[in-house]
């Protein structure tokens, strides 16, 4: 007896998909659109566009951000795509992390539940991007924090993190918030998109855009942050 139809996709997995299995059938259905189901679409790999494969992934489901909610693709306010870490426990870990210069634009709605929560980190729970309150705090050094004063709890904005080995600078909607000589030419071995370290979690926004460079973009930065405003209609 021979199969007569066509097949667009197969997955094999060499290991149990028990636990992952409605998230695959959601991701699949939401692409191919076969039934009509209020069904999720979970991330559980961002793809690298630069082709160095440096992807951020999370192989463990229950902490995979999600994509599409309820059938519905979700979007920030300016309409663009979105992805969400809406549960407080989700979050993307880079597979190459070792980095010493770097810079890192991140385009989120910046909600942040806790002193606790991230919307960047990497080693030693340097929590890049942090809350304390209704204000938004940035870790420019291994041990303190710089806070922005008033609330920061919505709306799209664009955080940029670099270092150039000399110093490490922090900006917000192109506005600079500090620099700092702690860390500026420390190896970085974990980048982590939406979780404090490795076990400090609770960010619940959602990140449209993540460029993460080797290299200190001192001379283009303003540009950059120029295009991503500009897309995202963030003044």
């Amino acid at each position: 007896t021979f199969w007569s139809g066509n097949i667009k996709e197969i997955i094999v997995y060499a290991s149990d998909q028990s636990t992952n299995r409605f998230r695959i059938e959601s991701n699949i259905n939401n692409y191919y659109k076969i039934y009509d189901a209020e069904n999720n679409g979970f991330v559980s790999k961002w793809y690298d566009q630069s082709g160095n494969n440096n992807n951020a992934v999370q192989t463990t489901g229950g902490d995979q951000p999600v994509i599409v909610s309820s059938g519905t693709l979700i979007t920030d306010t300016a309409g663009r795509p979105a992805v969400s870490f809406g549960d407080g426990t989700d979050f993307l870990q880079f597979t190459q992390t070792t980095l010493t210069n770097e810079t890192i634009f991140c385009k989120s709605n910046a909600i942040l539940t806790n002193a606790f929560s991230a919307i960047l980190s990497g080693a030693d729970n340097r929590a890049v991007i942090t809350q304390a309150s209704s204000n938004v705090q940035y870790n420019l050094s291994a041990g303190g924090f710089k806070t922005i004063s008033g609330s920061h709890s919505s709306g799209n904005q664009v955080f940029t993190f670099m270092r150039d080995g000399t110093n490490v600078s922090i900006f917000q909607n192109s506005s600079a918030k500090g620099t700092s000589t702690e860390l500026a030419n420390s190896s970085i071995t974990r980048e982590v998109i939406g979780r404090r370290g490795d076990t400090e979690g609770a960010y619940t926004g959602t990140i449209g855009e993540y460029l993460l460079y080797p290299t200190a973009r001192t001379s283009d930065r303003a540009d950059i942050e120029a295009n991503i405003k500009s897309h995202y209609n963030i003044s």
